[in-house]
């Protein structure tokens, strides 16, 4: 799979965290339909968070 990303050029758009690019080229026409982008953002988001409180804790 990130061979993929790589090859496909799609690593800068995650580096970005340009939810929006990276789903409409990863998944196609119907990411829209259904909201890769979104759920994309929402678990870098839970993710994020998670990391920052083991960090703190640590």
């Amino acid at each position: 799979m990130l061979r993929f990303i790589e090859k496909a050029g799609l690593k800068e758009a995650l580096q970005k965290r340009d939810w929006r690019n990276f789903a409409r080229r990863y998944n196609g026409p119907a990411f829209a339909r259904n909201q890769y982008d979104c759920r994309m953002a929402a678990a870098f988001g839970r993710w994020n968070r998670s990391l920052s409180h083991m960090l703190k804790a640590a």
